[in-house]
């Protein structure tokens, strides 16, 4: 719902061009912390700004809050950047050469993934 209501639009077609690199990232373990929906992205600090405020003022984000559909909304702090370094949020047991190319690889993974919802959100809604 998040990806295909509230991302794709923004990513897809109002600031996406901006972006270089970004990903989607969904945690489904079962324990305490449970089911986790990350939007991991790169941006000078206006643009996360944007980006933040969009998606914070998203009617649909609100409705899923109150609804209980969404427990907890987290936005990085912009003041400062534990990870400056692109290679910085990718896993550090692989070689520096995979940490360096993973976000222009899973950028494209996540393009194709956010691509297929909006193709399928438009084929349910022609039935």
């Amino acid at each position: 719902m998040i990806a295909g209501e509230i991302l794709a639009p923004l990513i897809l077609s109002e600031q996406g061009s901006q972006l270089q690199y970004w990903r989607v990232h969904r945690r489904a373990v079962i324990d305490a912390t449970g089911q986790a929906f990350s939007f991991i992205f790169y941006a000078e600090t206006s643009l996360a700004e944007r980006i933040y405020s969009s998606i914070r003022k998203h009617p649909l984000l609100n409705q899923w809050q109150q609804e209980g559909k969404i427990i907890q909304v987290e936005f990085d702090d912009l003041r400062q950047n534990p990870q400056p370094h692109l290679e910085d949020a990718s896993d550090k047991s692989w070689p520096i050469e995979l940490q360096k190319t993973w976000p222009e690889y899973i950028t494209g993974a996540s393009r194709m993934w956010l691509g297929l919802i909006h193709a399928y959100k438009a084929l349910a809604q022609t039935d």
